[in-house]
């Protein structure tokens, strides 16, 4: 099993290798994440490592890329090699077939350390207002104030 650990913390860099190595890996090919850089020679060496049946553990999906655009892509890259993936933090393993809440977990995970975040109307707390709002419980200029929104854009997003 080959592994990949990047950070941008040398501290963080070697708590991940050690945690590829204890997981199995025969070597860890590992990158310090420069500010503002987004060439990662050490992951394109993994990669022209990696045959078909080849198992690439990392410690978190986020270790791939930055942004969703780079991580699908990799991902891509993983799959049209025939290689497989292990992902220590949630345990995302390729090898076996992953469920639709699994998927939905890991995506969620992904957004959360890319920093992308919702639209206010798309999260859990909306939807909670949104039961008070219909019960009577808030009034609109309150749900408005919550989420920091004007009162018709709470009106347009109730439904």
């Amino acid at each position: 099993m080959l592994a990949y650990a990047r950070s941008d913390d040398p501290a963080q860099l070697a708590a991940q290798a050690g945690r590829l190595k204890q997981a199995g890996a025969s070597q860890v090919f590992s990158e310090l994440r420069r500010c503002g850089s987004a060439l990662t020679p050490e992951l394109d060496r993994v990669f022209s490592n990696l045959r078909p049946g080849d198992l690439l553990a990392i410690d978190t999906l986020v270790s791939l890329g930055s942004d969703l655009r780079d991580i699908f892509e990799r991902l891509s890259r993983l799959r049209a090699i025939g290689a497989h993936l292990l992902v220590l933090d949630s345990g995302a393993d390729t090898r076996r077939a992953v469920s639709l809440f699994d998927a939905a977990a890991l995506f969620s995970q992904v957004i959360a350390a890319s920093g992308v975040t919702l639209p206010f109307h798309q999260t859990d707390e909306w939807r909670r207002t949104v039961i008070e709002l219909d019960r009577g419980d808030i009034t609109a200029d309150q749900a408005a104030a919550r989420h920091g929104v004007s009162r018709a854009t709470v009106y347009r997003h109730r439904a």
